[in-house]
């Protein structure tokens, strides 16, 4: 097995996370937040956020989305201090290529949450189909539908979507069996309401 290379920017920055604890580091073993290098290092590095956010821009991240890609790259940034480059100009590079790791996290989750949309509604409209009341609804009126219930509905309908009898619903809901198919019930008539 090939071994990772500690100060690349290959494998040591592209899940996020890191093994070493994020309250000292090698510099001097002091906590990050004491060490005067370190302020420095993740002041100067702060200061590029103008330039990181006209990047982000640049590259198509929406708006409301700007703000979470930063403080993903920051957060590994803060994280990762002891294996950034000690020339600044390399560390500020360091920042755009975990600018783009992050982007592709950021991708990657939005893609898995509109896929897991579409099997919800999928689920449902298959679901609602063994109703006494079928449903008949578009994908995007199954989507709205499933939006506007509550979190304990949605995620008693996801239990049963998930194909768990009766009785692991109740385990998981720590509740009683009859209870579980009380709130299975609500939560089917909600959707049906919300869905029609």
């Amino acid at each position: 097995m090939r071994e990772r290379r500690r100060g690349g920017l290959r494998g040591s920055m592209r899940d996020g996370s890191d093994d070493s604890p994020v309250d000292s580091h090698r510099c001097c073993g002091s906590p990050i937040t004491t060490c005067g290098t370190c302020v420095q290092r993740i002041d100067a590095l702060w200061a590029q956020r103008p330039r990181i956010r006209l990047h982000l821009r640049s590259k198509g991240v929406q708006e409301d989305q700007i703000d979470d890609v930063l403080s993903d790259v920051y957060l590994t940034a803060w994280r990762r201090l002891d294996l950034l480059p000690a020339n600044h100009d390399a560390a500020v590079g360091w920042l755009f290529v975990t600018v783009g790791y992050v982007l592709s996290n950021h991708r990657r989750g939005r893609s898995r949450r509109r896929s897991l949309i579409h099997r919800v509604a999928d689920e449902v409209n298959t679901a609602s189909a063994a109703l006494a009341q079928p449903i008949e609804t578009t994908r995007l009126e199954a989507i709205e539908g499933w939006r506007s219930l509550n979190q304990d509905d949605r995620h008693v309908l996801y239990l049963s979507l998930s194909g768990l009898a009766l009785d692991h619903i109740a385990y998981l809901l720590d509740c009683s069996r009859s209870a579980a198919a009380m709130r299975l019930s609500r939560a089917r008539r909600r959707l049906t309401e919300q869905s029609v």
